[in-house]
């Protein structure tokens, strides 16, 4: 699993244009987002000091915005995940249009003023030249488009010497379809976030602790059909490792729980009161159900009741000899936590006393 810190945020949605029609959705797609990501905690996985709304920006602060998060990257292998909810249009060049507050059309030419949109491709250019890994989620009319110019072989070209095509794009619709407003936030967001908050326990994905867009595809897909009559698009890089977007809420963690084999371990570096330290082949004596479980004992924080001597050999802990001492309980099963790694309490498993050993 992929550090959280590496993972940031920009959520921008833009409802309050100057020149074009208002939106609706746009600023409750934002807050959908932020649900999802960050504040749910069967689905979240980014805090929420990685997250950034961007709410009814102008061209230039939205473009100065990008700017500043590829100047401030101090590694590479960084990702950014790009949200945007407003309208966008395509351009003659192939290239979409990202329309700020501020953006105007042009009323003889159905097109954005050149001067006043940000293109998609400027803001893959930028993000990818910091050898950050862009993961775009376009929530707009005609986003399809964006993925002509991801297949655009010079920006192909650019991105594969950057970050070896590390990139992801998924858009609301084709890019001859519109995406529809809505006043409590958009079908698409409502969509991706049914799917997340569902979750998969397919043969395929019921062992996923995280889900990625590629996982969640065909199911966000199949309800724009039912719901909208949309087609979203997902385009990924050949070589983006797979990326956790949201918790997968059917995922069974990894279980261990307390045995009989455990028991003999315990008592035995216990040594009735006098704790002794044992090497590996003295617990393959005791037999080989032994020997290949009493490393569990050792996971923290939930039991954390042997430990490693420099030497190689097992001892009990401070915590280990505080358990068979009878001054703290543990729980008689734990399970993994995926982001982590630590091992805490299983959910409604027994408290266990050294007496009940």
């Amino acid at each position: 699993m992929y550090s959280v810190e590496r993972v940031t945020v920009i959520a921008v949605g833009v409802w309050e244009y100057e020149h074009m029609t208002g939106l609706h959705g746009p600023k409750h797609d934002v807050e959908r987002f932020h649900e999802l990501l960050c504040l749910n905690p069967a689905t979240a996985i980014v805090p929420s000091n990685r997250f950034f709304a961007v709410l009814n920006p102008t061209v230039a602060e939205l473009r100065e915005i990008v700017t500043n998060y590829a100047l401030n990257r101090s590694a590479a292998n960084d990702i950014l995940v790009f949200y945007f909810s407003g309208h966008a249009a395509p351009m003659a060049d192939g290239d979409l249009a990202l329309c700020g507050r501020d953006t105007q059309i042009n009323q003889a030419f159905p097109a954005p003023l050149a001067t006043n949109l940000i293109r998609f491709g400027d803001i893959v250019q930028t993000v990818a030249s910091v050898k950050a890994a862009p993961v775009m989620i376009l929530d707009a009319c005609y986003s399809g488009q964006a993925g002509s110019r991801i297949g655009d072989l010079e920006l192909r070209r650019m991105m594969q010497t950057e970050t070896g095509s590390d990139y992801a794009l998924l858009c609301s619709a084709t890019r001859f379809d519109e995406t529809p407003d809505g006043i409590g936030g958009g079908p698409f967001s409502q969509i991706v976030t049914k799917v997340a908050h569902r979750g998969l326990n397919d043969n395929e994905h019921r062992r996923k602790p995280f889900l990625s867009l590629q996982d969640l595809f065909e199911s966000i897909r199949s309800e724009a059909e039912t719901l909208y009559s949309g087609f979203p698009q997902l385009f990924v890089g050949d070589t983006l490792q797979p990326f956790g977007f949201v918790r997968n809420v059917l995922f069974t963690p990894q279980r261990v729980s307390l045995t009989s084999a455990h028991r003999q371990v315990l008592t035995l570096l216990w040594n009735n009161g006098s704790p002794r330290t044992v090497t590996v082949s003295e617990l393959q004596r005791l037999g080989s159900s032994i020997h290949t479980t009493y490393r569990k004992l050792g996971y923290k924080p939930a039991w954390g009741l042997i430990e490693e001597t420099s030497e190689g050999a097992r001892r009990l802990s401070q915590r280990g000899v505080d358990f068979m001492a009878g001054r703290i309980v543990i729980s008689s099963a734990i399970e993994k936590e995926p982001i982590t790694a630590e091992w805490n309490p299983a959910p409604n498993a027994r408290t266990l006393h050294s007496d009940d050993l």
